[in-house]
Order: structure tokens, then sequence, then C-alpha cells
């Protein structure tokens, strides 16, 4: 039986959320649940592949960790 394994990034934008955002890809089961930034950040309500330049992960960006989990 394989369960995936919600993560949400915290500082997704920054240098380590973007690392963890890459090494998010080489978990297998793991997926990005949601992600969160500075409630000030140019990437908010943007994709959290955005700032890294990366794929689209189908999660946006949100300033309230609360409501971004």
């Amino acid at each position: 039986m394989s369960t995936e394994l919600p993560i949400a990034i915290f500082g997704v934008t920054g240098r380590m959320g973007a690392a963890l955002l890459r090494a998010l890809d080489e978990v297998p089961l793991a997926r990005l649940s949601g992600a969160t930034a500075s409630s000030t950040s140019r990437w908010l309500q943007q994709d959290a592949g955005s700032p890294a330049g990366g794929p689209r992960r189908g999660v946006l960006i949100g300033g309230e960790p609360a409501t971004s989990i």
C-alpha cells in the first residue's frame, strides 16, 4: 500500500525553500501540499514552482501559514 506524504514548505521563495522544493522531487511519494512566503512577497498567489524557475506545482504561495498548509 502506498500513501502520499503531503509536505508544506514555509519560505518557499528563499534559497532554502527552493532547495527543499527540488529535493521534494527526489522523494517518490512526497507531494507539495502547501507553500508560504512573507506576507509582502511579490510571489503571493503564484504557483510555488515560479520563484525557483521550476515546473508548475499546482499549489499557490500564501502569505498566511495557517491557511496555506
